[in-house]
């Protein structure tokens, strides 16, 4: 392979990080606050993708858009409706195993939701075009997809928010709080519920955003959030949980290594 082949490789495995690091920012919220693995995040995100291609196809609404418009809905879903699911394991597993339940209750939910965006939907690969699909730019004589570079500055647009979030604001002071002393938090009289709420909000607004934002860039069908619901943990187990900035930095290095990985063993072999 050519310097410019590599070089290009290279480049497109950073931009493709932005949407693993996005796909990944509600399960490191929610691990970071709740000590949860929520898997069932990824069927948000497949659910966030069939939306977005539904309005682009009925009302001819640009993903991004979509992404925008849907983010909020999700977060009225996640405060209101997902967190409930985890409420009540939490209580009813409060003695222990706590961790292993979770991961068995999210993964039905993560089935059950895919089996209904079967039925809705069907099982047939789906794709967004739009007016800049195949519009590329060049950069250091490299051309490089129009659509990677949005979804990688989006990316850092969402993690520059997390972060101002979580360090800038009282919400986001009283969910790190919460996050890394429960009873003390109590005792400040930090509404606890509320932030774990807040929480499930954010994190299900962003695996929405997430999905519209992919199918600028990919093709899918309903499986495509168990594939990226599994790159999310381990991005970020590597990025360090409750992380964003690790996170962001895990995707980073999961991309190029994934790349080189095909690139060494072949696409045959890649995940």
């Amino acid at each position: 392979m050519q310097a410019a082949d590599l070089a290009l490789l290279f480049v497109s495995s950073l931009l493709t990080a932005g949407l693993y690091a996005v796909s990944s920012y509600s399960i490191t919220l929610v691990y970071g606050v709740l000590k949860l693995v929520d898997v069932s995040q990824g069927a948000l995100i497949t659910l966030g993708a069939y939306l977005a291609y539904t309005m682009k196809t009925h009302l001819a609404l640009d993903p991004l858009l979509t992404s925008l418009l849907v983010a909020p809905l999700f977060f009225l879903y996640g405060y209101l409706g997902h967190y409930e699911i985890a409420r009540r394991l939490l209580q009813k597993y409060s003695g222990g195993r706590v961790l292993e339940n979770s991961l068995l209750l999210f993964f039905g939910l993560l089935l059950a939701l895919t089996g209904a965006i079967y039925l809705v939907w069907k099982g047939d690969i789906k794709a967004v075009n739009t007016a800049y699909t195949l519009a590329s730019v060049e950069f250091l004589g490299l051309r490089i997809y129009f659509t990677r570079l949005v979804i990688f500055l989006y990316a850092i647009a969402v993690t520059v928010f997390l972060v101002y979030l979580l360090n800038r604001t009282y919400i986001g002071t009283a969910i790190r709080a919460v996050s890394q002393d429960l009873e003390s938090s109590l005792a400040c009289g930090i509404d606890v519920e509320r932030m774990f709420r807040v929480s499930f909000g954010i994190a299900c607004a962003l695996s929405a955003a997430a999905g519209s934002l992919l199918t600028l860039s990919l093709a899918f069908s309903p499986i495509i959030g168990l594939e990226f619901i599994l790159i999310a943990i381990v991005v970020t187990v590597v990025g360090g949980m409750g992380n964003f900035t690790g996170a962001f930095l895990g995707a980073l290095l999961y991309a190029v290594v994934d790349s080189l990985g095909v690139l060494v063993v072949g696409p045959a072999y890649a995940r």
